[in-house]
């Protein structure tokens, strides 16, 4: 008898893990290249959700769509936001920032501040954004805080490299020290936070309204409506340091 475990059976031997035994709440994946709608100059007018509930990513507007390319430091596929290139889409039901997961494997350009994914809404009680910000550059993810979306929530250091990065942040509601930021699988760091908000859509490259648009790359943006375990966010790194090739 074969026992399975977070992987694939392929010929009878076990295959490799994919995010699916982890049932993500959005999944976006540019290596993907069939759940890609692009025109023959490469500019990108959908890229599909791969998990269950199917919250493509759209944009209509031809100059404002991203361009697929083969991202030079990896040599893998990857969408180039230029500062006037993003994505949009409805989730399923309301996302929560109370507890979470999110992955991105993205790269983004110094002293440029954008958006990887956030939140929909530009209330500044109910909105986040997982994004680069000023000129390290510092990846912060934005909790809304009932005063500006200008002052992040919690934030961590990403070397300047110029090189992607396969970026995480967890959160456990208001536990101590609930959230977490990581680098390339290495925590960077992790505090309390206690505001809580929820979103109807999100925005890939772009913060809701207007500003924080991305110069940079991105690969995949995965992310689950829940706290993964240690095992389970080293698990996905090393999926995505050999999906991304990183």
């Amino acid at each position: 008898n074969n026992i399975l475990t977070n992987g694939i059976l392929t010929n009878g031997h076990m295959g490799r893990f994919l995010p699916y035994a982890y049932h993500p709440r959005f999944w976006f994946d540019v290596q993907d290249t069939s759940t890609i709608t692009k025109d023959a100059n490469n500019k990108v007018s959908q890229l599909n959700d791969k998990s269950i509930f199917l919250q493509h990513a759209v944009q209509g507007t031809l100059v404002n769509q991203p361009t697929l390319e083969t991202e030079s430091t990896t040599g893998k596929k990857a969408l180039l936001f230029s500062g006037n290139q993003f994505l949009t889409g409805t989730f399923a039901s309301a996302f929560s920032n109370e507890f979470f997961t999110i992955f991105a494997v993205s790269r983004g350009v110094l002293g440029e501040q954008g958006v990887i994914f956030g939140s929909s809404t530009t209330n500044s009680f109910n909105y986040f954004e997982f994004t680069y910000f000023l000129t390290t550059p510092t990846t912060v993810m934005f909790i809304g805080n009932g005063t500006s979306r200008d002052s992040p929530d919690f934030s961590w250091t990403v070397p300047n490299d110029v090189s992607m990065h396969s970026l995480a942040c967890s959160r456990n509601g208001t536990a101590a020290n609930g959230i977490i930021g990581y680098d390339n699988g290495v925590l960077i760091n992790q505090a309390t936070r206690t505001k809580i908000s929820t979103s109807p859509g999100f925005y890939i490259g772009k913060r809701a309204g207007s500003g924080f648009l991305l110069n940079g790359y991105i690969s995949e943006i995965i992310g689950f409506d829940y706290v993964l375990t240690t095992a389970q966010t080293e698990r996905m790194f090393a999926y995505l340091a050999w999906h991304g090739g990183l």
